[in-house]
């Protein structure tokens, strides 16, 4: 992809799910992950549950790919352990997005 150009390929994805959480490298867009559905959520949340959230980070980024290639993923993963982790912080932003929860004291 050409300096400063997007794939057009992620404005498609972002018009079919919404925002997107991108893990860039050198500037460009490397993978691109989509919301968590509920069930993929609440998946993940029973994993970190049962002391396995290293696995449920790793599968909550994979799972939920739409942008770049499965394998090239785990690669990175494999080479770098903390980026699971870090894809499932912004997924679980991208989760709650939008919603704002506001508790009133009387």
């Amino acid at each position: 992809m050409a300096e400063g150009k997007e794939d057009p390929k992620l404005a498609e994805l972002r018009k079919e799910h919404g925002n997107l959480v991108e893990l860039r490298f050198e500037g460009h867009v490397a993978f691109a992950f989509r919301r968590p559905t509920l069930e993929e959520w609440e998946d993940s949340q029973e994993k970190i549950r049962k002391a396995a959230p290293g696995v449920a980070f790793r599968e909550m980024s994979q799972r939920t790919l739409v942008y770049g290639e499965l394998e090239a993923l785990t690669k990175l993963f494999e080479s770098r352990p903390m980026a699971p982790g870090l894809v499932a912080d912004e997924l679980s932003d991208l989760a709650r997005e939008g919603i704002e929860i506001v508790v009133k004291k009387g």
